[in-house]
């Protein structure tokens, strides 16, 4: 899994795909290094909000170790993820260009020539101004951006009226 990856990367899976409490903790714990984070030298993470990020465990670690954790609310990551905005999409296009121009001759060669222009530290930097994590700007999206939509908050008689079409019949009641 980690065949050919950047110097100092750590990586950890499970058999269904997907960040569980156990693998989180050892992904913390990489985090908390002499030196890395500490209570006066506070480190901040982005997360998605996936439930084994509120393991009890992780959330003492972080507290006493001063990592402060920011979980990303559902349907917002397109907005919030800093890195996303501003690196990893550059990163995908000129992937998918070397790809193209590349992978015929070099099959099964792992790609990681465009690391090194697709994460500058000048555009890890617009992520988290574009998103307004640093400098913090609370303004920098409106509410509207961030509300469920009409369809799924939908009032109860439009339930009943929808759930009636549905099933062929009409209820005058409501």
């Amino acid at each position: 899994m980690l065949k050919d990856t950047s110097p100092g990367s750590v990586g950890t899976g499970n058999s269904n795909g997907w960040m569980i409490s156990d693998n989180f903790v050892e992904y913390i714990q990489y985090f908390i290094k002499p030196g890395w984070c500490s209570i006066d030298n506070p480190m901040f993470l982005i997360l998605d909000n996936q439930e084994g990020n509120y393991d009890i465990r992780v959330l003492n670690m972080c507290k006493v170790n001063g990592i402060v954790l920011l979980t990303l609310s559902p349907g917002s990551s397109h907005k919030l993820q800093s890195l996303y905005i501003s690196c990893f999409g550059l990163f995908k296009t000129y992937c998918n260009k070397a790809v193209n121009d590349w992978m015929m001759d070099n099959a099964g060669t792992p790609m990681t020539v465009y690391y090194d222009i697709a994460l500058l530290p000048v555009n890890i930097k617009h992520g988290f101004e574009t998103t307004g994590v640093s400098p913090f700007d609370f303004q920098i999206d409106s509410e509207s951006e961030y509300m469920t939509s009409y369809i799924t908050n939908g009032d109860e008689n439009n339930v009943k009226i929808n759930q009636a079409k549905h099933n062929n019949t009409i209820d005058n009641n409501g």
